[in-house]
């Protein structure tokens, strides 16, 4: 059960290393990304080595805990990653750090999503705060929003009766009716977009809420101890404790 894509969230990422002829193959392989302070870790660990092969060799150590499958025979190891060419070996390093873009994957021509860490955490950050203090504009499109008459409190479209028998149908919004956006914590489509969770954090928001759910007994096991999982996990806790103190304290300014 630890294993079904459901319990995943949404970090590991699909990447390639496009060949190069008389270097490498083409590398096709998933990862979790690194952080930028485990980046840091990283660089002060290799500065205090004292010979360019064990600095080699812990750069493939965090490799190898960072890559989770790739189209090699070998199996995912710091003595196989040595064994890479420089040029693959660096490519590598680069690509986890968010330091250089996936190239297309071979089978599809399918650009991966470029791990950017500061935007991907805004927008986790950002969307759930929504999310939480307002699910009912967080529901709706703006596009649907423009066509039907929404009630932002609760994110449903409104009706009215018509008919002979008098049945409930979604209520058009007449021409000239502006949009509610003065009003809605979106503000506008275009900071509504922004505002959006990407699929990897609507994944990891529903991972963090079943794991809350759980006491974190659906986390999968290889996710335990993962740093990245670690840090949104800890935002997200973040956010919801000034989501539960403001509202708190709209509720006492109301009393």
């Amino acid at each position: 059960m630890n294993h079904l894509p459901f319990n995943e969230d949404g970090y590991t990422h699909d990447a390639c290393i496009a060949a190069v002829p008389g270097i490498h193959s083409a590398l096709v392989f998933t990862y979790r990304p690194i952080t930028r302070d485990e980046r840091e870790l990283v660089a002060e660990a290799i500065a205090q080595q004292t010979t360019a092969k064990s600095a080699t060799e812990l750069l493939a150590q965090v490799i190898a805990v960072h890559v989770t499958s790739w189209n090699l025979a070998s199996e995912i190891t710091p003595d196989a990653i040595k064994q890479l060419p420089p040029e693959l070996f660096d490519k590598l390093y680069a690509t986890i750090t968010g330091m250089r873009a996936s190239d297309p994957l071979p089978d599809t021509g399918d650009q991966p999503n470029a791990y950017d860490e500061q935007a991907d955490l805004n927008n986790l950050i950002e969307g759930t705060a929504l999310l939480l203090l307002h699910p009912g504009p967080a529901s709706i499109d703006c596009q649907q929003c423009a066509a039907w008459i929404y009630d932002l409190e609760t994110g449903q479209r409104q009706t009215v009766r018509t008919g002979p028998d008098r049945r409930e149908v979604p209520q058009p919004r007449p021409a000239g009716v502006p949009t509610p956006c003065a009003s809605c914590p979106k503000q506008n489509p275009e900071h509504a977009r922004r505002l959006q969770l990407s699929a990897k954090n609507r994944r990891t928001f529903q991972l963090w809420r079943c794991a809350k759910a759980t006491h974190f007994h659906c986390v999968p096991h290889h996710l335990k101890h993962d740093t990245i999982l670690a840090r949104n996990f800890a935002h997200l806790d973040d956010v919801a404790r000034q989501v539960e103190w403001l509202q708190q304290t709209t509720a006492g300014d109301r009393t």
